[in-house]
């Protein structure tokens, strides 16, 4: 449950120059997450082709905890302001991985709503991953089973410009706009590069999804966002105490040229085909990057992947849950690349036991396979596996 701001903390977020507030602004809330998980690692690695093991350790995650103020105003008639100022902490270090701060920016903007929807620009998620965020993600945010680790779009978007509808009996339609900020300089020719981001729609993502009791479905598609275009399509629906939910989704390269650098560097390492190098902690990977998501990089040209879960209320307090979800990622130039599809499958289960509607303890196991063209790299697959319990509290 969101509490309020005590009145002197408001007072010394909120003063200003005079050292007064505002008294026409409502007190904004504050409100939070904190989630922490004890992790059980176990990562394979190749060395001269053979499987080894790379990493088996026990670690202490923060995951997407957070702190954030959130609130509205009126202006004139039906019309208000509104904005969102959201923070990721680390209550298990003092810093975040860069080692330079102990917050990291989350989803932080400002604008207007009205009978004729909502307006706002700053950062926030793209209207793709928000199909998904808030239904079928089941073990958001937690190692190993996070959609982010398998599957392209899962993006936090910086310079947007972001409309939403109302709610239409059900249905709501959201754009964003994601300003490059290129220069658009053009060269000798006077011709731009085909790679500036410089218009106002060079980059966007937007989704349309219906909502009618226990049904969700949503339709959502990415363009040129971290140079990939993206399309998804995902589906919910509840039967009693049981949901059931699953999503189909195709990536590519915005530009289909191949790419202008050789991405073969680290590929001998024995990690190409390792599909978490962003996970906490592993530190194994180098050189190629994230072979599952690495569009940006120029790695691979294509992915496809689709995913199912289920999760039943057993009761008030315990809920079982589970996931699959499947990519397959096709490198651009596969002979200097030196290696073909890589193929990724992430397996998740789990149980929370809910203390209050705030409060929770949780376990899990994930685990993500990869496969990738074993006769130019190795004869084995990688397997990287995660247990793990841990607590999640609301305020």
């Amino acid at each position: 449950m969101n509490r309020k701001l005590l009145p002197s903390l408001i007072a010394l977020l909120t003063v200003g120059a005079a050292g007064v507030v505002n008294a026409d602004i409502p007190i904004p809330t504050v409100y939070g997450k904190v989630n922490l998980t004890l992790n059980k690692y176990d990562f394979d690695d190749i060395q001269s082709g053979t499987r080894v093991n790379g990493q088996n350790n026990w670690k202490l995650e923060s995951n997407a905890s957070r702190l954030g103020v959130k609130g509205d105003y009126p202006l004139f008639g039906d019309t208000k302001a509104i904005y969102k100022l959201e923070y990721e902490v680390y209550p298990d270090a003092d810093k975040q991985g860069d080692g330079t701060s102990p917050f990291k920016q989350r989803n932080t903007y400002a604008g207007l709503q009205s009978g004729w929807g909502t307006l706002f620009a700053g950062k926030n998620d793209t209207p793709l991953k928000a199909t998904t965020a808030e239904t079928l993600q089941l073990f958001k945010d937690l190692p190993l089973a996070d959609y982010k680790y398998v599957l392209n779009g899962e993006n936090r978007e910086n310079n947007i410009i972001q409309y939403a509808t109302p709610n239409l009996s059900g249905l709501i339609f959201s754009a964003q706009l994601i300003l490059g900020e290129d220069t658009g300089a053009s060269d000798s020719t006077g011709a731009k590069s085909k790679d500036q981001n410089s218009n106002l729609t060079n980059k966007y993502s937007a989704a349309v999804t219906y909502k009618l009791d226990t049904l969700y479905l949503a339709l959502a598609h990415d363009r040129n966002v971290e140079n990939a275009d993206t399309t998804r399509f995902a589906a919910q629906y509840g039967i009693g105490p049981v949901s059931i939910g699953g999503l189909y989704q195709n990536a590519e390269r915005h530009f289909k040229n191949p790419a202008t650098t050789s991405v073969a560097n680290g590929v001998n390492t024995g990690n190409a085909l390792q599909a978490i190098s962003s996970l906490p902690g592993n530190s194994l990977n180098s050189g190629v990057g994230n072979p599952i998501t690495d569009f940006a990089g120029g790695t691979y040209k294509k992915q496809t992947g689709y995913g199912f879960d289920i999760a039943w209320k057993i009761d008030d307090d315990w809920t079982l849950k589970g996931q699959y979800v499947r990519s397959k990622s096709d490198p651009v130039d596969a002979a200097n690349v030196g290696f073909g599809d890589t193929t990724a499958k992430n397996y998740a289960v789990g149980v929370d036991y809910a203390l209050s509607k705030a409060a929770k303890v949780f376990a899990y196991y994930a685990s993500i396979k990869t496969d990738g063209d074993l006769s130019a790299i190795n004869s084995e697959s990688l397997d990287d596996k995660t247990y793990a319990v841990g607590w999640e509290f609301k305020f």
